[in-house]
């Protein structure tokens, strides 16, 4: 007689169960591996930023005065008055001495953290958006007006201090893009141009020999 089966007896796992579970593991591995050089790369890419100097990066001197270029549009971030009375900006400005709602007062705080503001109406980053906020002389800023600029290749970036990874970017149309929705691309890339320096007088003399 031929002997009976044992139904009862455990049945060994398949090769491809077994080889699944070794499958999930790797994938969840390279999940957090990936996590963690995202972040290393953005501290990294943080410290470079922080202690760059280029011609572009010291145009943005306390006391400058500058126009942004957008990459998207070829035209500058400007303020405009909304119908119902509130500042708003755009990327359909013009370029030139005279587009005074187009041109930006730099205040820099060392380690390429900057304020950047028209007639007291400064550029920030809230809740994801980009916009301005109004500040009287003398007052108090909040930390949201504070903008740390980057480089990439020829073009300017702006990121938020208290809101990381997040840029002024532009659509093709010249509206903003959210910030939030913003990255180091070229939505986010501006051209700097400088409209007037108090230091030009002593470079001059400088370069003069004077």
């Amino acid at each position: 007689m031929a002997a009976q089966k044992n139904s009862n007896l455990e049945q060994p796992k398949t090769s491809s169960g077994f080889l699944g579970s070794i499958v999930h593991e790797v994938r969840q591995l390279g999940k957090t591996v990936e996590r963690e050089l995202t972040w290393a790369t953005g501290k990294i890419q943080q410290t470079v930023d922080s202690h760059s100097s280029t011609p572009l990066l010291n145009l943005f001197h306390t006391g400058n005065v500058v126009q942004l270029v957008s990459k998207m549009t070829g035209c500058t971030l400007q303020i405009l008055q909304a119908a119902d009375g509130n500042l708003i900006i755009d990327a359909r400005g013009s370029v030139g001495y005279g587009a005074y709602n187009a041109s930006w007062t730099v205040i820099n705080e060392g380690e390429n953290r900057i304020r950047l503001h028209n007639n007291n109406n400064y550029l920030t980053i809230v809740d994801g958006y980009t916009q301005v906020v109004h500040v009287p002389p003398y007052s108090k800023h909040g930390v949201e007006t504070k903008l740390h600029v980057s480089q990439a290749g020829e073009w300017a970036l702006f990121q938020s201090i208290s809101e990381p990874n997040q840029y002024i970017g532009v659509l093709p149309d010249g509206n903003l893009r959210p910030a939030k929705d913003s990255t180091r691309g070229p939505n986010a890339h501006f051209g700097v141009q400088l409209i007037s320096s108090p230091y030009a007088q002593t470079q001059a003399k400088k370069q003069n020999g004077h």
